[in-house]
């Protein structure tokens, strides 16, 4: 919706960038990872924290676009029981968060294709200073909650920041944006699946008590326990 002014805009800065020299970074996305067995549910994390100097003004935001992609992965998203965290505040739930917001903003939550987003835009003046919004500019914590399927097959399963419809993204007041498809620093975020503790089919497990059961006569009557 932003694209013909960003446009312009870019080129205004890349020319303004050109003229002085100066350095431009980047907010800074970093995951965790975390694991479980089938069945289970577990947390894993994704923070944005804003650089200095900064491409994009996290303090004046007028656009955030997020996006979860873990494809084909045995997993499901929990939107009700993840939560978001601005700079030292309290945790709020995300679904509570996206209801607070202005109601230019889309939620698609595809179970079957693997992928969770929200897109808003303030297509007005800009944001309230009130809004919890504002407060990207302390940076924030994503906690994702995930279920594991049962059926889910050991292994390392990697969650991406984009979709078919785009990066995950954020604009500021000025149209500068930052994109991003994946962590800018560290390990991605992604779920490990543990494998599940092996139990002894039935019979084996008759073997294996009728075996200790004669190690335990030898034992006995070799110590005299057991009359000859």
């Amino acid at each position: 919706m932003f694209s013909q002014i960003r446009s312009l805009t870019a080129c205004f800065a890349l020319g303004l960038l050109l003229c002085s020299g100066a350095a431009v970074a980047s907010p800074v996305v970093t995951a965790t990872s975390a694991s479980g067995l089938p069945g289970s549910t577990v947390t894993t994390t994704m923070r944005i924290v804003p650089d200095s100097p900064a491409s994009v003004d996290m303090g004046s935001l007028i656009g955030w676009n997020l996006v979860l992609n873990w494809g084909a992965a045995p997993l499901s998203f929990d939107p009700a029981s993840s939560t978001l965290r601005f700079g030292a505040d309290a945790p709020i739930g995300l679904t509570s968060f996206l209801a607070s917001l202005p109601p230019d903003l889309t939620v698609n939550h595809d179970a079957l294709g693997g992928f969770y987003r929200f897109d808003w835009a303030d297509l007005n003046s800009g944001l309230d200073p009130q809004t919890l919004l504002n407060r990207l500019a302390q940076g924030v914590l994503l906690s994702a909650s995930f279920n594991i399927l049962a059926n889910a097959a050991p292994g390392s399963y990697e969650i991406g920041f984009e979709q078919g419809a785009g990066s995950s993204s954020l604009t500021d007041a000025v149209l500068s944006e930052f994109q991003y498809a994946s962590v800018t620093s560290g390990d991605p975020m992604r779920v490990v699946v543990e494998r599940s503790p092996t139990v002894p089919e039935p019979g084996g497990l008759s073997l294996m008590v009728c075996a200790l059961a004669v190690v335990l006569v030898s034992a006995r009557r070799r110590w005299g326990g057991v009359p000859q």
